[in-house]
This record gives C-alpha cells, sequence and structure tokens, in this order.
C-alpha cells in the first residue's frame, strides 16, 4: 500500500511527458481529490494509506491521462464561474476565456427580466452561469448536438436553472420569430483546421471537432449565420456578444457593422488577445 504522497508523485512522475510540471501538479491533485473524496488540505494533513481500491483507479485512470484524455472527462466535471458542470466527450471543456465572456454579459446587462439566447450551448456553462446571477431573465440555449443538450439538460437541473433548450442546426435554420431577444451569445467554432498542428493531442483526439473547428475557406461561417439569425430576432437596441478567434476579430466586427449593428467593439482578454465581439440593433 502506498501513502497519498507517494501516489501523487507517481501521477505527476507518469504525466510529465505530457504536461508541464505545473498542469502536472495541478492534474494530479485534481485525480487525487477526485478519487480519494478529500479536498486538498485534507489529503496533505492526512496519514492515511490509499486502499487497493484506489490504487486500482488511480492505475486506470494514469492510463487515461497518458492517452491524452483530459482530466475533466475522467472526473466528469469542470469548474466554470464558480460552479461545478458535468462535462463528457460529447461537449468542449469550458474554457477561463468564455468566463470572461460571461462575466462581460452580467456587469453589462443589470436590468431584471430580459430575455437571452445561447447558440451552440455544449454544456450550458453559459446560460446557467449567467442565470445563476440573472434569475429573472428568461434564458433560451440551442445546440446541433442531442448528446450535448442531455449535458446541458442535467446541468440546469443540477444547477436549478429554469433555461429552455431546443435543438437547432444554426447554419442552416430558417427562423420565423418575431424579434424577443434582448441578448445573443455565443461561443461559436471558430478554430481553423490548419491550426490542428498547433493544438494539443489532448483537445484534438478527444474533444468534439464540430464544436471546436471550421473550414480554412470560410472560418467566419457560424457568425455570417448567427449575425442573420440576430437582425431577425433582437428586440430593438438588443445586444450580440461573441466570443472569437484572435485572427479574425476584426472581421466580426466588420461583419457586425455591414448589418447595421452599432456600438461595434471589441474586447480584450486577461491574455491580451481580442477574444470578445459586440455589436447593438439599431
Amino acid at each position: 500500500m502506498k501513502s497519498y504522497r507517494e501516489i501523487l508523485e507517481i501521477i505527476k512522475q507518469q504525466i510529465n511527458a505530457i504536461y508541464d510540471s505545473s498542469e502536472a501538479e495541478n492534474i494530479a491533485w485534481r485525480l487525487m481529490e477526485f478519487i480519494i473524496k478529500k479536498n486538498k488540505l485534507e489529503i496533505i494533513v492526512n496519514k492515511e494509506m490509499v486502499s487497493d481500491e484506489q490504487e486500482t483507479e488511480f492505475s486506470k485512470a494514469i492510463i487515461q491521462l497518458q492517452n491524452n484524455i483530459p482530466i475533466q472527462y475522467i472526473t466528469g466535471t469542470e469548474y466554470f464561474y464558480g460552479l461545478s458542470f458535468k462535462v463528457n466527450n460529447a461537449v468542449l471543456i469550458p474554457r477561463p476565456e468564455t468566463e470572461e465572456l460571461v462575466d462581460l454579459i452580467i456587469k453589462e446587462n443589470t436590468l431584471d427580466n430580459l430575455s437571452l439566447i445561447d447558440i451552440g450551448t455544449g454544456s450550458g456553462c453559459i446560460p446557467i452561469s449567467i442565470f445563476s446571477k440573472r434569475k429573472s431573465w428568461q434564458i433560451s440555449a440551442i445546440d446541433i448536438s442531442k448528446n450535448a443538450l442531455a449535458i446541458a439538460s442535467e446541468n440546469a437541473k443540477i444547477h436549478h436553472a429554469k433555461i429552455e433548450l431546443i435543438e437547432i442546426d444554426i447554419l442552416n435554420h430558417k427562423s420565423n420569430l418575431a424579434p424577443k431577444f434582448h441578448i445573443i451569445v455565443s461561443n461559436p467554432p471558430y478554430i481553423l483546421f490548419s491550426e490542428k498542428k498547433d493544438m494539443r493531442n489532448n483537445v484534438i483526439q478527444h474533444e468534439p471537432s464540430e464544436a471546436l473547428f471550421v473550414t480554412n475557406n470560410d472560418p467566419l461561417q457560424f457568425y455570417k449565420a448567427i449575425i442573420q439569425f440576430a437582425v431577425k430576432t433582437l428586440l430593438p437596441s438588443g445586444k450580440l456578444y461573441f466570443e472569437c478567434n484572435e485572427q479574425f476579430a476584426e472581421e466580426v466586427i466588420l461583419l457586425l457593422q455591414e448589418n447595421n449593428f452599432t456600438k461595434c467593439r471589441l474586447v480584450k482578454d486577461l491574455q491580451n488577445k481580442k477574444r470578445m465581439a459586440f455589436g447593438q440593433q439599431q
């Protein structure tokens, strides 16, 4: 039998060829907390030994990590905007830059009873996080994937979020809706297939490619479709928020302006990248 400290070091040693030392440390601690069912402080001060059953679990999990399966898919959870979300390989793992998008929307929109729709919701992290701070809002979310919507539904139930979830392919959707939304938000696929070579294997091998990538010949296809949807469904002075690929951020702004959106602007993320685009319906 091994001590908690010995197991921690084994995990780090076994994955140090895949992750840098800092990330390997974080992953090792997440796995420890998940399997041992204690928090970091309890693990540090506890002198217990790992049980045979737990050691078997660690061995299986280490093999998964060595096969580039993200720790979030092993534990089945990721933390986002102070909440824990269920995730699996049907949905993207929520990212910190998307937290910044959520925070921007919450800070800029303080009125009660607004209506919002999230396009391409995945795990539901955007609408559920917004609902947690704006419980009077009427919030909807759409996705093309039944499996993603199932995860979003589970997360909504976990957090008691009243969100309407709808299966829609935004690229092939002809909206007959009358204007009804004060806010539209989307973090659509925006990574070029040509960028795959610069990405980690744990992302390109296991996260859903349809939620990540766009064709090299039309990188703005989702932005075009969502803007057309927004033109028809945003109320007067309604707002459109995007997360975007830094290299196409200026082009997203041009698209908004060409479709008569006003007050268009880019917002940089904490990494000083042009990450969020905004426009307002006239």
